[in-house]
């Protein structure tokens, strides 16, 4: 008990306070960010003349989603996913019933950072991701919305983050491109 008596409490206090902050600051520069863009944009598909393309009388749809590397560090082994979610229930609770969307790519191997040279040439820090079904035939009732998740690994700490942006109107759902690199709005023309 005699050794309690030799400490310098107020060292050891300041000490363990400023290694836990370290600790913090280590675990927020080192977690995955991303950031998804909150439209759904679409382009009409079109033949070698330029017509639209039409199946049973509509045209025909290609949608899109745009995600965009912040971290300083490249991203690996992501993975993606879409959702239509459908609330049911009533009473105490509200359960809910999910069914995925096809996607054109569920996987990415290496996401590269903006800092990085491979990133910035030709914008590969920022992804469009298409989805491989019709979403106006998908997403039929206001009470429905999708959800869009982004599972992704740090390259450096291998920490891990699952992001997941919720679309809950359908007025997300636009005609148009995304703007070039970073850009997470429509393009204007």
């Amino acid at each position: 008990m005699d050794f309690l008596l030799n400490i310098d409490w107020v060292q050891a206090i300041v000490v363990s306070t400023v290694t836990s902050f370290i600790f913090l600051l280590f675990l927020t520069i080192f977690r995955p960010r991303l950031r998804i863009s909150r439209l759904i944009l679409y382009r009409v598909k079109k033949d070698k003349n330029k017509a639209p393309i039409l199946k049973d009388g509509k045209e025909q749809r290609t949608y899109t989603i745009k995600v965009v590397n912040w971290t300083f560090r490249n991203l690996i082994e992501n993975k993606l996913e879409l959702r239509i979610v459908k609330p049911f229930g009533g009473g105490k609770g509200i359960s809910v019933k999910s069914v995925k969307i096809p996607l054109k790519s569920t996987e990415v191997l290496d996401f590269p950072s903006m800092i990085s040279k491979r990133g910035r040439k030709n914008a590969r820090y920022a992804k469009v991701f298409t989805i491989n079904a019709d979403l106006e035939k998908i997403w039929t009732e206001d009470y429905q919305y999708l959800e869009f998740r982004f599972f992704s690994k740090h390259g450096l700490s291998g920490y891990s983050k699952l992001t997941v942006k919720l679309f809950t109107d359908m007025d997300v759902i636009q005609e148009g491109t995304y703007g070039y690199g970073r850009s997470l709005n429509k393009k204007v023309f």
